[in-house]
């Protein structure tokens, strides 16, 4: 969800708001939150209770298969900067937008390790949602 920091003006500027969840522990969700300055939302799941409602992807070949590899030399190509893993390290993440009456409007499941959501597709539901309202 780092990538999605520089979006979040546009974000939230259709009305909505960013929150991310990750596995490790509440200590390292607020480093998280710090190390990479991010301003919004970051909460942990050590029970992975919110991957499995929302029926997330875990395993080690998607987790660390080919596609996985070759999205981590990429990033590290591009600059960004590796750090330890934290908390479950087979689970994948995904992206869902959720209304204010709790209807699951988008679905993104990471078919593997950065598979993230096409920032694309998160605003163009968000407009609609927005124009809607």
């Amino acid at each position: 969800m780092v990538h999605l920091q520089k979006h979040l003006s546009q974000i939230r500027d259709l009305g909505a708001d960013l929150v991310t969840i990750g596995s490790g522990r509440a200590d390292q969700a607020a480093a998280f939150r710090e190390d990479f300055e991010l301003d919004f939302t970051v909460l942990s799941d050590q029970e992975r209770q919110s991957y499995q409602t929302a029926d997330l992807n875990r395993g080690v070949g998607r987790a660390i298969g080919l596609k996985a590899v070759g999205y981590i030399v990429g990033s590290l190509a591009r600059g960004n900067t590796a750090r330890a893993p934290q908390g479950d390290t087979l689970q994948l993440g995904g992206a869902l937008v959720i209304s204010k009456e709790g209807d699951v409007l988008l679905t993104h499941r990471e078919a593997f390790t950065g598979d993230h959501v096409s920032i694309d597709a998160l605003l163009e539901v968000l407009s609609e949602v927005h124009t809607k309202g």
